[in-house]
């Protein structure tokens, strides 16, 4: 009996070794993405280091502005990295870890990662702050301007409406904020929004036809959240919509969504 035992235990640890090696293997890109990065960044090489960044990234920030947020920060003594959680889904990863310093020290760190050409790239980089904060970091971010606002609600829309036209919510869970991401799947997205799958309504042509229209004014609430309320009038139908949005460097991400149409 305990022969029976102990090779049912063999077996299990190398079914289980074997899980964590296929995982470990599958991830590999992620990390080697995030090393690759704050190497180049510790060698002062930040062309290069600017490279690892996904274009939406890169369309906030300039090689210059990263050089500079790099010497600002603990990270410019970077010797190694630690990543203690690694997963993805279709075309977005995210690596949760720690950077060792130069000093013996240790900093917390969440890495938000896209695909690109087959490629990952670093969407967001979120550096968990201990002890107080200096004047920068405290500073709250800024509501966008009505530009900047009106194609945020677009670039929503579009991306929901393509997601229900193809029946695959890549596109749409690609562009929600890393915090939402982590607690959701795109086959649960679908879920939500199947209604307008299942009516054949074309999100796509409120965005192509209309401009939103804000029925109240953005807000930053009480949970740091910034707050859209709004509609795209098109031939007497209302697509309503109440988007909120959570800052993550460098930029606002959706981390809920209301629409419907009245």
């Amino acid at each position: 009996m305990l022969k029976y035992i102990l090779i049912a235990l063999a077996i299990a640890v190398i079914i289980i070794g074997g899980v964590f090696f296929l995982l470990f293997k599958a991830t590999s890109g992620l990390t080697e993405t995030a090393d690759n990065f704050f190497s180049a960044l510790s060698s002062k090489n930040y062309q290069k280091a600017y490279t690892y960044l996904s274009k939406e990234f890169q369309a906030k920030t300039s090689p210059n502005e990263l050089r500079d947020r790099f010497n600002k920060s603990e990270i410019k003594n970077y010797t190694s990295a630690n990543w203690n959680n690694r997963s993805f889904e279709n075309d977005v990863g995210n690596l949760e870890g720690e950077i060792k310093t130069s000093s013996g020290g240790t900093i917390p760190i969440n890495l938000g990662l896209v695909k690109e050409n087959d490629e990952w790239k670093i969407n967001s980089i979120d550096k968990l702050e201990s002890g107080f904060l200096d004047n920068d970091n405290n500073k709250k971010p800024k509501i966008p301007d009505q530009i900047e606002l009106n194609q945020m609600a677009k670039e929503i829309i579009m991306a929901l409406g393509n997601s229900i036209n193809n029946k695959d919510f890549s596109e749409f869970y690609s562009i929600i904020s890393y915090t939402w991401n982590k607690q959701t799947k795109p086959k649960e997205l679908r879920k939500a929004f199947v209604s307008f799958e299942e009516n054949n309504i074309n999100l796509n042509d409120f965005v192509n036809q209309t401009e939103p229209i804000f029925d109240k004014v953005p807000v930053i609430d009480e949970d740091n959240l910034l707050v859209l309320n709004g509609y795209f009038p098109l031939q007497g139908i209302k697509l309503k919509f109440l988007m909120k949005f959570i800052y993550e460097h460098p930029k606002w991400k959706l981390i809920a969504i209301n629409i419907k149409t009245e």
